[in-house]
């Protein structure tokens, strides 16, 4: 961001001699802000931007529109500290800002650069004409959150395919983050999701998938649902079959990367039913079921193994539990052991649960393991009240089987299954005499519980619009 607004020459240059400066010695970030405040023309206002951004805490929030009169474009920009909902901190923290726009004007775009120093700023933008389209973060170079108005957001939506990777990936993030702040609800939301799934960028197409699946499974109505359900299997199981889920010897790592994700996702959440298809064949071939039983790890590309066998267990029941325990149990390879715990870990069925909660406490699972069991049971609200009367039941035996480091952050089985006020209660309330004399213990409990409410405050703030 500062180099943005310095100047890429500019910046370099300050660098450089900054490390000739300093070299071999110790230097404190008002050093640095003088080494680059050497090479502006205003150095005070520079020194002031940078210790803005490194003497405070938080993110600063720019609600941006564009007003047009007679030809004439002006940008309204107001900060505030980015809160999501539930935060108890202030929001009225001011920053300098270094703000770069791209405004977008037919085929062609320019960037434009302001410092913005007031809580609420107005700038008039070059050009005879009203921009198409304004995207308040160019090429992504800045550290900040944006939202737009409703016409903003919709002008800057339909010029998606004209951004650079950059800018669409803070795009993403700026509407979840306009998500997470409650200033955009579960049906703009819905609305704006698919267009990422045509990104060329890996961190791009994923970006939405974290918020449909907390969208899901917290706050969707029926009809939500089956529209995510729906989107899933024909917006980005679309992208995937595109993909193909075989990697190629000409693929990327970033390709690689992404076709593991998308497996992995859509076999938790939308299920294409070609690809549970798929997966489930796979997974038998791994476990052995239809054969002699002996795992054949090697039947399926290592990316692909877990969501193989979490669908395989799935759907051989019983039977495909018990096989994939048998390995778990003979296996020292990591990888295989941690995609066998994920596969029994996913498990619905009550009486399959209470033996996933049980395997934590036998010496079969490492104590470094125990994590991947619970979190990952986690992952399926129907086990959450299980698992939290599991964790009350058996606290002693779980602080004595997790390693000393986790010992005190052993709240965080409980929080994994709340979201509620209630919740919070209850974790307080069982975990505040236990956890006070454990290392980092008042520190986790304090998390879990600020992480509850926020939650809750979250499905409040979303089920009341």
């Amino acid at each position: 961001m500062m180099e943005r607004y310095l100047g890429e020459q500019k910046f370099r240059a300050a660098l450089r001699a900054h490390m000739r400066k300093f070299a071999f010695a110790t230097a404190t970030s008002a050093d640095l802000a003088d080494s680059l405040a050497a090479q502006s023309t205003q150095p005070q206002v520079l020194r002031a931007a940078f210790a803005s951004f490194t003497d405070q805490a938080g993110v600063p929030m720019l609600d941006t529109r564009v007003e047009c009169q007679d030809g004439k474009a002006t940008l309204h920009v107001a900060q505030s500290r980015y809160a999501p909902i539930g935060a108890s901190f202030a929001t009225d923290s001011r920053w300098q800002v270094p703000m770069c726009v791209r405004v977008g004007r037919g085929n062609e775009s320019s960037v434009e650069c302001h410092l913005l120093g007031e809580t609420r700023n107005r700038i008039a933008l070059a050009g005879d004409s009203c921009p198409d389209y304004l995207h308040p973060n160019a090429d992504g170079a800045g550290y900040y959150r944006f939202r737009l108005d409703a016409a903003g957001q919709q002008a800057l939506t339909k010029a998606f395919a004209r951004l650079n990777p950059f800018e669409q990936r803070v795009l993403a993030d700026s509407l979840g983050a306009a998500f997470g702040s409650g200033e955009t609800s579960v049906s703009q939301y819905l609305d704006a999701a698919p267009r990422f799934a045509d990104a060329k960028q890996a961190d791009v197409v994923e970006a939405p998938l974290d918020d449909l699946e907390w969208i899901h499974e917290r706050v969707a109505t029926a009809s939500q649902r089956e529209r995510i359900d729906r989107m899933l299997r024909e917006v980005w199981g679309t992208r995937l079959k595109q993909l193909g889920i075989d990697h190629r010897d000409d693929d990327s790592e970033a390709t690689k990367t992404l076709r593991a994700d998308l497996v992995g996702f859509l076999a938790d959440q939308g299920r294409p039913d070609w690809l549970l298809a798929e997966l489930d064949r796979r997974g038998r071939q791994v476990l052995g079921s239809d054969g002699d039983g002996r795992l054949a790890p090697d039947a399926v590309h290592r990316d692909l193994l877990g969501a193989a066998l979490r669908v395989a267990v799935e759907r051989g029941g019983r039977a495909a539990f018990d096989l994939a325990e048998r390995h778990l149990r003979a296996s020292e390879d990591a990888v295989i052991r941690g995609a066998l715990m994920g596969a029994l870990a996913a498990s619905t069925k009550p009486a399959l649960v209470e033996r996933v909660l049980a395997l934590g406490l036998d010496p079969a699972i490492k104590p470094g393991e125990i994590t991947r069991l619970y979190f990952g049971a986690a992952d399926a609200p129907a086990n959450h009240a299980a698992i939290w009367a599991f964790v009350q039941r058996h606290y002693d035996a779980l602080v004595a089987r997790v390693p000393s480091v986790w010992q005190g952050r052993v709240a965080y089985f409980g929080a994994a299954t709340q979201c509620s006020e209630d919740g919070a209660r209850e974790l307080q309330a069982f975990f505040g005499e236990r956890s006070r004399n454990l290392d980092g213990g008042p520190r986790a409990l304090a998390q879990s519980v600020e992480g509850v409410r926020q939650c809750a405050a979250k499905v409040a703030k979303h089920q009341q619009r």
